[in-house]
């Protein structure tokens, strides 16, 4: 038997918008930068799950954790 609480972060993402002198400067209208993160980590309350997912989903009826994903984006505007 094992304590199944758990705490996990599903999406988080931070953005930066370039400041508009900074554009002018560059000749551009708009710049910006994006880091995005889908299920970067999860908290168990009990060691032991041995690092199972508690929220598997089904693929062609093998189970398969949720997959992390992180993204980076730059977004420029002439």
């Amino acid at each position: 038997m094992a304590k199944g609480d758990f705490i996990r972060m599903k999406e988080i993402s931070l953005q930066y918008q370039f400041p508009d002198s900074w554009n002018r400067a560059l000749r551009i209208n708009n710049a910006s930068l994006k880091f995005a993160a889908t299920n970067p980590f999860l908290i168990y309350a009990d060691s032991k799950l041995n690092g199972q997912d508690p929220e598997f989903f089904n693929t062609g009826g093998v189970a398969s954790p949720n997959p992390k994903q992180f993204t980076f984006t730059v977004r420029v505007g002439f």
